[in-house]
């Protein structure tokens, strides 16, 4: 994604070239991702953008865009005032209907 956002960005996989495909785990460097604008440098293990976005606003000195505030997540399941007729159809009519058919086949 980020090679699509700037095309003229260079992107070094140090292990890419390593064969030994068990041994990450002695490697201190394990995880750890560098960035590097010009002479600055900044590493981090993080991969969210809650931790990457402003290390990377502070390696360019670029103030972070202004984000406006959202409203509050309302939450699911919806809550709905429903009609009180669907609620006694749904609540009273279908389960009665349903037993009575369970019934009724059942004596057959």
């Amino acid at each position: 994604k980020l090679k699509r956002v700037l095309p003229g960005i260079e992107i070094v996989n140090v292990g890419a070239n390593q064969a030994a495909l068990f041994k990450t785990a002695e490697d201190p460097n394990y995880g750890l991702i560098v960035y590097q604008l010009g002479t600055r440098r900044v590493e981090s293990r993080s991969t969210s953008p809650e931790e990457v976005l402003p290390l990377l606003w502070n390696l360019a000195a670029v103030t972070p865009p202004v984000v406006e505030e959202q409203t509050v997540y309302p939450g699911y399941p919806l809550a709905v005032r429903s009609p009180r007729a669907a609620e006694l159809v749904f609540y009273f009519f279908w389960p009665a209907f349903c037993f009575a058919g369970w019934f009724l086949n059942s004596w057959r």
